[in-house]
């Protein structure tokens, strides 16, 4: 019996990408259909995708809310299309990601798993059935599954890049998150962004409202202990001492098997010279392996684990042991390479009585 090809479709909003266009073009080539809903483009954008053959749609959305557009995007693809790929236009697919999707399909799958790196990799449900998908919540949007049976997943090993124009404002996220947990009271994960929003923005008091909210309703235990830390800042940066430490504490105990929360602890430990407590959680981060999700910080594990333990090492004494933790931190990638090589210095100093 003869295997059907699996029908390929990407699928994307776009609004004034000139810049990514080659590159989104040269990457998704590979795709049997290529549709895209174009809110709005003054640069260009549409007339340069229809010349490369992409079917380009225009549309409206205002107020403007992500999952109405992607709905409206993912209405626009063929019936006749397989498996779906909602990917921007500054997302880039590895060279051979089509092949590899096409590969490891697993028939009877609804959605499949890549690897997105947004900075860091981790597991991101990109892929899903043409059919039997709709998207909710105005910003942070995701694709929610409405059929009769039970939602199947199948894992691909394929590469995502995210590469951001950095020049484009994020200030509208802000008011749709406010928004989105209007609508949205119970959902936990609307909580999380906004109170991650008010972190980037810097506004502790109302994030410090929302963290609390949150973490009255049941979710998931990583975005809860990502709000724990977040408000373990808000606290430090409104100086309330004891309510950070709370906090950071509270990440660990929701999460002590990952090593973003351990991290917490780590910075706040640090800022309260308790030096004990910093070794014993930067020792711990060591001990775990790394998290394969949206809030995971290879830093963490790459070096800053490593120069905490250098630090509170040499605080309590232990120089030959601070060290060697030093000279893990400076080989990682991403090291603040002055600095630990300062500290390095020092100790060998220390070490070789040569020290002033």
């Amino acid at each position: 019996m003869q295997i059907m090809k699996l029908r390929i479709a990407v699928y994307a909003i776009a609004l004034n990408e000139i810049k990514h266009v080659d590159r989104w073009l040269e990457a998704t080539k590979h795709a049997d259909v290529r549709v895209v809903a174009d809110t709005g483009s003054t640069d260009g954008t549409p007339e340069k995708l229809k010349e490369a053959g992409v079917q380009v749609h225009h549309i409206t959305v205002k107020p403007w809310r992500f999952d109405v557009a992607r709905n409206a995007a993912l209405a626009l693809v063929p019936n006749d299309v397989d498996v779906c790929l909602i990917l921007d236009l500054d997302e880039v697919p590895e060279k051979d990601f089509f092949k590899k999707v096409r590969n490891q399909w697993v028939d009877g799958a609804h959605r499949g798993w890549i690897w997105l790196d947004t900075g860091q990799p981790w597991k991101a449900d990109r892929l899903h059935v043409r059919h039997n998908y709709h998207w909710v919540c105005p910003c942070h949007e995701v694709a929610m599954f409405y059929g009769d049976e039970e939602q199947k997943y199948c894992e691909i090993d394929a590469h995502i890049k995210h590469e951001p124009d950095s020049g484009k404002s994020r200030k509208h996220y802000l008011q749709i998150l406010e928004l989105a947990v209007k609508e949205r009271p119970h959902d936990a994960r609307m909580w999380n962004y906004l109170v991650r929003e008010y972190y980037y923005n810097q506004m502790w008091e109302p994030l410090l409202t929302a963290a609390d909210k949150m973490l009255e309703l049941p979710g998931w235990v990583v975005e809860q202990a990502a709000v724990c830390r977040w408000a373990g800042e808000a606290c430090h940066w409104l100086n309330k001492v004891e309510e950070a430490t709370a906090y950071f504490d509270r990440g660990v105990q929701i999460l002590p098997t990952e090593g973003e929360p351990w991290y917490g602890v780590c910075v706040d430990a640090y800022r309260r010279h308790q030096w004990g407590r910093l070794l014993d959680a930067a020792i711990k981060i060591m001990e775990l392996p790394r998290s394969t999700h949206h809030v995971y910080e290879s830093a963490v594990w790459d070096w800053k684990a490593y120069d905490f333990a250098a630090v509170a090492a040499y605080n309590l004494g232990h120089v030959s042991e601070a060290l060697t933790f030093a000279k893990k931190a400076l080989n990682a990638p991403g090291a603040e390479g002055e600095r630990v090589v300062n500290n390095i210095k020092f100790m060998e100093g220390v070490l070789n009585g040569s020290s002033s």
